[in-house]
């Protein structure tokens, strides 16, 4: 006898909950996972299967939770849609990844690495979906006294007996650090991203294996957390939106174990970027303010600076224009009081601020302003950073194309053009793609269909990102 499925009750409460009908859902799951890089095609009678109690295929269920927790306002899990046969396996996947209690997140790092550096067991890994998971964001968790027994926990994992851990281990971390994210800069997340994911598991895993004083420890722990984070950004920029959200919450997670203020605030917004980017705006805005809560008061210039300037732009994102305009102004107040210190985790330069800047005057209509100071950006990027350098000339020739100044923004698609061939990063792809559409409807102006052609060349010999 065949099976009679039971309707899904949790399904048809979400649906009303949201005022979602069968073809609102289709739509709002395919634009999730049109942003995940997913090819899927539904239509309206799927919808009416799932409410009389069939279960699509991953990964359509985390599709669903995802379409809705943007719909309604609040998180919902895969397996709160009813969609699901029994435990959610990605859900259990994440909190043996990010949340366990029975393991300090710098060993989780190491035991994810391990999975992310094996070619034969990296494809679950690339398949995890992002999702707006909730982050502790209170300012306690941001305190830098770290939550009882989570260093103690550690150290007990450590031999009394064995290997030491020194000052010049720790430097020779931090100098991985730099050097993978000057690659990054240089070259995008895309090129040799399985590098740094090798070094955490077997360097930084044997570092962790060793006896360490206190302080020092807590000093690994800080620079293991942006290494962590630098493999967030790598991952994102390789277009693994799921996996590197996993990367930004352990490196949030280690920070908060070193008592590392800092490091989390830059985590915390790093996290917002990403839900900026795939368009969960009230998500990105509660991710930007809990960065600048994580931070405090006390912090220096640049980083007050860089936190306010990604708050300004959620504002602007969620039409909080006056709120937008106050913390840009703040920001650039903070840029005057400069730290003077150099690198990707103590400094925000201030074409970067100007970018930031730029993109939230034009979302409030202040193009004049925007225009300038997307200029400014575009200018003076340094030259070891072509990755920024590019996505700043795209931008930018975009903003020109939407407001006609087809021959200015042609001088800036060149620009990107030019350096496009040595990426390896999703986000170049699609800023490609963008203008290469931008520009055809424009086929009368000579130097934008030549500037046409050599996109479609550029992305004909596009390899994939891995």
């Amino acid at each position: 006898m065949a099976r009679r499925h039971q309707r899904n009750a949790l399904l048809a409460a979400l649906l009303a909950e949201a005022d979602w009908g069968a073809a609102d859902l289709v739509r709002a799951i395919h634009r999730v996972g049109r942003a995940e890089g997913l090819d899927i095609h539904y239509d309206r009678t799927a919808v009416a299967h799932w409410l009389a109690g069939s279960r699509p295929k991953a990964p359509v269920p985390e599709l669903v939770a995802e379409a809705l927790t943007h719909r309604v306002g609040r998180l919902v899990r895969a397996v709160d849609t009813g969609l699901l046969p029994g435990a959610d396996p990605q859900e259990q996947d994440v909190h043996a990844v990010t949340a366990s209690k029975r393991e300090s997140a710098a060993h989780r790092l190491v035991a994810l690495g391990r999975i992310d550096a094996d070619p034969s067991r990296r494809a679950r890994l690339l398949s995890l979906l992002y999702r707006q998971f909730l982050v502790d964001t209170g300012r306690d968790a941001a305190s830098p006294t770290p939550v009882p027994g989570q260093r103690a926990e550690t150290a007990l994992r450590v031999p009394r007996q064995g290997p030491w851990t020194t000052t010049a281990d720790v430097e020779l971390l931090r100098a991985m650090v730099a050097s993978f994210a000057s690659y990054a800069a240089q070259f995008g997340g895309g090129h040799a991203r399985a590098v740094p994911a090798a070094y955490v598991a077997d360097d930084v895993g044997r570092m962790l294996t060793s006896a360490a004083p206190s302080e020092l420890r807590a000093e690994m722990m800080t620079v293991l957390a942006q290494l962590t984070h630098v493999l967030g950004n790598m991952t994102v920029d390789a277009g693994h939106h799921g996996l590197a959200q996993r990367y930004y919450l352990l490196a949030v997670q280690i920070a908060t174990e070193a008592g590392d203020r800092r490091g989390r605030a830059i985590a915390l917004r790093a996290m917002s970027v990403q839900a900026t980017q795939l368009g969960a705006r009230r998500y990105a805005a509660e991710l930007a303010e809990a960065a600048v809560d994580a931070a405090g008061l006390s912090c220096d210039g640049d980083l007050q600076a860089f936190l306010l300037a990604q708050r300004a732009h959620t504002r602007a994102l969620t039409q909080d224009s006056r709120g937008a305009l106050k913390d840009l102004a703040a920001a650039e107040r903070n840029l005057e009081r400069t730290s003077g210190n150099s690198g990707p985790f103590a400094s925000y330069p201030k074409a970067g601020f100007a970018y930031q800047r730029g993109q939230t005057l034009y979302l409030l209509g202040e193009t004049a302003a925007a225009l300038s100071a997307l200029s400014y950006a575009a200018q003076r990027r340094a030259p070891h950073e072509r990755r920024v350098r590019a996505l700043t000339h795209a931008r930018f020739a975009e903003v020109l194309l939407e407001l006609g100044r087809v021959e200015e923004a042609c001088t800036h698609a060149a620009a990107f053009a030019d350096d496009y061939p040595l990426l390896r990063s999703h986000w170049a792809v699609l800023a490609l793609k963008t203008l290469r559409a931008r520009l055809a409807a424009f086929p009368r102006v000579r130097r934008a269909a030549a500037l046409l052609q050599r996109l479609r060349e550029l992305e004909a010999g596009t390899p994939p990102v891995n």
